[in-house]
């Protein structure tokens, strides 16, 4: 496995997570607008040690489903951030407020809360995207 655990994601996946990575981490950790921080201090608040680390030092963090207890990593993103891992399975599930720009922590953090909380609305309201096995691992860059 590779520092970013990438044999779990589709060839477009781990493309798109490695070109947009960098700048939604940064935009998640050290987001500059005052509701950013406020944000960014409430996800801190809710997730482990481990998963404080593990979004730090990989750019996501593992969250157990309350239903299936199956384990979903969530990467700092918007758009197809959420992976199972037992099966690669991505998904995409955002509040849709039209006029309203909300903090990247607040996306993640409420992601998070509706896996670990009520996963089976997560799974009827998401459409799973199926993956396919990488041709090979990518190494990060």
């Amino acid at each position: 496995m590779d520092r970013l655990g990438t044999e779990a994601l589709p060839d477009a996946a781990l493309r798109f997570l490695l070109h947009h990575l960098p700048g939604r981490l940064s935009q998640l950790l050290h987001g500059r607008r005052r509701g950013d921080a406020r944000a960014r201090r409430l996800l801190l608040a809710h997730l482990t040690p481990a998963q404080r680390e593990a979004l730090v030092e990989r750019g996501y963090f593992v969250v157990r489903g309350n239903r299936t207890g199956d384990e979903y990593q969530i990467w700092a993103g918007t758009t197809f951030n959420v992976v199972r891992v037992r099966d690669g399975v991505r998904f995409c599930f955002q509040p849709h407020l039209p006029h309203a720009r909300l903090p990247l922590a607040d996306i993640v953090l409420g992601q998070a809360l509706l896996l670990r909380h009520d996963e089976d609305r997560v799974l009827r309201m998401t459409v799973g995207y199926s993956r396919t096995r990488p041709t090979r691992s990518t190494p990060a860059t």
